[in-house]
């Protein structure tokens, strides 16, 4: 370790992180993933909820349609999302 990784570290935390490390690198590294990685599975996400947005404005507008496509996407996407960085995939 050198003298600038000791001067911001902490007896209980260890290592401080830079700013860039925690905005693009530390969550990622907490689900077990990479950079790319995580902007991947979130862009998944994203592109899902916006599915979602479709189907429930379709469905507010026309009751009839879409009447259980937004529950059913969440509902996978959340079992997708709990089992992230799992081995028990």
């Amino acid at each position: 370790m050198n003298s600038s990784t000791l001067a911001n570290s902490s007896p209980t935390q260890g290592p401080k992180l830079t700013t860039t490390q925690r905005l693009f690198t530390a969550h990622p590294a907490d689900v077990d993933e990479t950079y790319f990685e995580h902007l991947r599975a979130a862009s998944s996400f994203a592109g899902g909820l916006a599915v979602c947005t479709f189907c429930c404005f379709v469905h507010a507008l026309i009751p009839g349609l879409f009447t259980t496509s937004a529950s059913a996407r969440v509902e996978r996407m959340h079992e997708r999302m709990h089992h992230r960085g799992s081995t028990e995939k």
